[in-house]
């Protein structure tokens, strides 16, 4: 029986793993694209179940590690305590929230970071036991240097740490070492002693001195405060689904290039 091999689509000069034999019209069909998209297909398949099924059964582990964050300290007495893994997640978080509300054009060119916040409270956690809320340490550094961008040593000192009226006192060598300063300062000498509702009324540490002169101080950080917390909440989970729509494009276009060369 005569075969007409032009009739066969797909007919190729290729290397014998890539086709299967066909005794019957001694020929080899191409089939290695069709398995190229099934295989693909396959792949894409199990990284969407996986990926889903993934985030319905850690998403009440998320929402527990999620609580800390919004904790208040509202007295000398109201200490958070949590092992490793507990603090690797809060602080992971608040450099998340932080850097999410610096992102925003008006702070552009600001030398604060999410990291840098987050590394400082967290070495004033571990030698204090107090938490400090990163709305406050972002209102204070929005009313003290515009975010570290205006003022007699902005970058080095964004919460004006030892400057005073008629001088200044102390000086720091980076942004970090001023940032940290600032952490000790209210967890050693305000948050010790005064809860975040007292220092919205009185901005006094335990030696009744003011954080600063201006008598309005207080209203403008408070207000500063839930401005901040209120923006962080209504625009944290839009960035985590942006994320996982990145994450899954990115995931899809990877494998797709790879199977196309």
């Amino acid at each position: 029986m005569k075969i007409n091999l032009e009739r066969i689509k797909g007919f190729r000069i290729f290397p014998r793993k890539f086709f299967i034999y066909a005794p019957k019209y001694l020929a080899y069909i191409d089939i290695s694209r069709s398995l190229g998209f099934i295989v693909l297909f396959m792949l894409v398949l199990t990284f969407m179940v996986g990926y889903f099924a993934g985030g319905l059964t850690t998403s009440k582990h998320i929402k527990y590690v999620e609580i800390p964050t919004e904790i208040l300290v509202e007295s000398k007495h109201d200490y958070a305590v949590g092992d490793i893994k507990w603090k690797d997640s809060v602080f992971l978080e608040y450099s998340r929230r932080v850097e999410l509300y610096l992102t925003q054009e008006e702070f552009a060119g600001t030398p604060l970071n999410g990291d840098i916040l987050s590394l400082a409270a967290r070495n004033a956690y571990d030698s204090t036991g107090v938490l400090l809320p990163l709305e406050l340490a972002l209102s204070q550094a929005q009313w003290e240097s515009n975010m570290g961008r205006s003022g007699r040593s902005p970058e080095r000192n964004p919460y004006n740490v030892g400057e005073y009226d008629n001088g200044t006192v102390l000086y720091f060598e980076s942004t970090f070492d001023g940032v940290q300063a600032y952490y000790y300062l209210m967890c050693i000498n305000y948050l010790s002693c005064r809860s975040l509702n007292e220092l919205f009324i009185n901005f006094i540490n335990c030696e009744g001195n003011r954080y600063a002169s201006k008598p309005s101080y207080e209203r403008s950080i408070k207000y500063k405060y839930y401005h901040i917390q209120q923006w962080i909440d209504e625009n944290i989970e839009t960035e985590k689904r942006n994320n996982n729509y990145r994450n899954i494009k990115n995931h899809l276009f990877k494998w797709f290039f790879i199977f196309r060369i």
